[in-house]
């Protein structure tokens, strides 16, 4: 299994790529990790949430940017 410093830098790497919906699979994976930091589900949420705000998935994009603040 990959660890979460490794997905969150590929996640990364795709989004300044502007390849928003491959780096959805990676943001996912980082949330599902056990062990993961607070601080690298904060990430995963908050990108997940600006991902789905573009394609206009309110629902899904509320649900992930209120997350990360949490």
């Amino acid at each position: 299994m990959k660890s979460a410093q490794w997905l969150k830098r590929r996640a990364s790497h795709l989004i300044e790529s502007e390849s928003y919906r491959e780096a959805i699979p990676y943001l996912e994976r980082l949330l599902k990790l056990s062990g993961a930091e607070p601080y690298d589900l904060s990430y995963a949420h908050g990108m997940l949430g600006e991902i789905y705000l573009q394609e206009g998935r309110h629902r899904m994009a509320r649900e992930h940017l209120k997350a990360s603040l949490d």
